[in-house]
């Protein structure tokens, strides 16, 4: 079962990744701007997440700012799903990335990993 939630989280966060980047799309600004946007959003966001997130990363992050940091990522990916898919992809990626990050948690806890 763990197997599947860590498949499921792997695959929101690339979904997350790609929305989060995308955020400069919700801007009435010119597209090359958008693209450059996304560009540093994309690579600032890798480079935060390899350094503080990541299972490996050599400057792991403790819980309660895990937690922050992955809920504001994942705030800003689902308003730009919202804002530039619709409601329904919106809802389904928020309902998703809930469930799954409460049971990783609730798995986590009760295995005491």
């Amino acid at each position: 079962m763990k197997s599947l939630l860590l498949a499921l989280a792997f695959l929101l966060e690339i979904v997350a990744f790609i929305s989060f980047a995308a955020f400069g799309y919700t801007f009435p600004i010119d597209n090359w701007l958008k693209l450059v946007l996304f560009i540093v959003l994309l690579v600032a966001l890798i480079t935060f997440w390899s350094l503080f997130m990541a299972p490996k990363a050599p400057n792991k992050l403790n819980p309660l700012p895990y937690y922050f940091a992955k809920a504001i990522i994942y705030t800003i990916s689902a308003i730009t799903i919202f804002a530039t898919k619709g409601v329904g992809l919106g809802i389904t990626f928020v309902a998703l990335a809930l469930a799954d990050e409460l049971s990783l948690f609730r798995h986590n806890l009760s295995k005491g990993s």
